[in-house]
């Protein structure tokens, strides 16, 4: 059994991505407009590592953007004990999420409350003085990533707190808006498959020194 497979049965979830058979196409979030972007999750190796670079604690609250069938959200809630927000817009995708919410308090029932999911557009969700740790894979375009970013700056303002922002495969247009608004890189951590695809890698990222 490999780690894909064994991180799944481990937390009692299936958040791969399907494939119809004999018509080559996946069921998940599809391009039907201009602002979201296909369903993908973050490998469970590239999860390791990161998370063994960037180790969380029971303290933090992790939102993840676009989270799909929920992955990042059960890993990290089983693994730190931490609060964890997931935001999807699909509404497929959010059944499916919620299936794999309850499989996954069956196996880890005292974990409900730190598990909490919307299905809305990331645009609207309001960035809480809790939410310290903020995940995303590119799942839309820059214009709705510049505007979060934006409210997590404000939220950083007007509640003073250790964030980071993490992004996973990085777009270059995520990268360099960042960079302009001030952000400091935290970290850059090369994740398995590296040597193969440069693009596997995480950025983490503090809030600019003039919020805290």
């Amino acid at each position: 059994m490999n780690m894909e497979r064994e991180f799944e049965a481990f937390l009692g979830i299936d958040s791969e991505v399907t494939y119809e058979v004999g018509k080559g196409i996946y069921q998940g979030r599809a391009r039907t407009d201009l602002y979201c972007y296909p369903y993908e999750p973050t490998p469970y190796k590239a999860l390791k590592e990161l998370f063994d670079q960037l180790p969380l604690t029971s303290q933090d609250c992790i939102v993840d953007f676009g989270c799909g069938k929920g992955r990042v959200l059960f890993y990290c809630n089983q693994r730190f004990l931490c609060k964890v927000k997931g935001i999807e817009f699909d509404k497929e995708l959010y059944h499916q999420l919620l299936d794999n919410a309850e499989y996954y308090h069956v196996r880890f029932h005292g974990q409900r409350k730190k598990v909490q999911l919307f299905q809305m557009d990331a645009r609207w969700y309001h960035i809480q003085a809790e939410d310290t740790v903020f995940y995303f894979f590119n799942p839309f375009t820059k214009e709705i990533f510049d505007g979060i970013i934006d409210a997590i700056e404000e939220s950083v303002e007007q509640h003073p707190r250790r964030i980071y922002v993490v992004l996973y495969y990085a777009q270059d247009e995520y990268l360099t808006y960042l960079k302009e608004s001030g952000w400091q890189l935290h970290c850059m951590m090369k994740l398995p498959g590296y040597e193969y695809d440069t693009d596997e890698k995480a950025y983490v990222f503090t809030a600019p020194l003039s919020l805290v």
